[in-house]
């Protein structure tokens, strides 16, 4: 099978969740709701979280409100996972995200794909291209997930 029949019998929500795994928290942080003792208007708060801040100061405003979010730890996971590279999140600026960004992340992030597209059948050939990554790095993969998985289950 190649990747263009791979393409065509997936159904486009599973490929959706199997490339893209990381997903926003779950629930609704502080910033989800407007904040008028702390912005002067919806579309400077909104601007701040879309990392676009007026100034510096919606940054700190922003920071603010962030360290009373019900969701903040959650958030801070998904900002170091997502790679981001626009959104202030988790009281953090996509730039200061990218300056402490290791390659850690980012194979994390590669394994998640690459299990997720074996799980829907797709042939390693398959999920190199889809990924963007050699072939063998992707049987490098798979023996590491497979290795995590018999660790698991002999525990279990």
């Amino acid at each position: 099978m190649d990747t263009s029949e791979f393409l065509d019998v997936t159904a486009p929500s599973d490929l959706i969740w199997a490339l893209e795994p990381i997903a926003p928290p779950p629930g609704f942080g502080a910033c989800a709701d407007y904040h008028p003792e702390r912005f002067d208007s919806r579309r400077r708060q909104q601007a701040a979280f879309d990392g676009e801040a007026y100034d510096e100061g919606d940054y700190a405003t922003a920071r603010a409100l962030c360290q009373c979010c019900p969701i903040l730890e959650m958030c801070g996971q998904y900002a170091d996972m997502s790679r981001d590279h626009y959104s202030f999140l988790a009281g953090i600026t996509a730039q200061e995200r990218a300056a402490k960004w290791v390659k850690h992340t980012e194979i994390l992030k590669r394994r998640v794909q690459v299990e997720r597209l074996i799980d829907l059948a797709a042939p390693t050939s398959v999920v190199a291209e889809l990924v963007g990554r050699d072939p063998s790095l992707i049987r490098g993969d798979l023996r590491i997930i497979r290795h995590r998985i018999d660790s698991v289950n002999s525990m279990g």
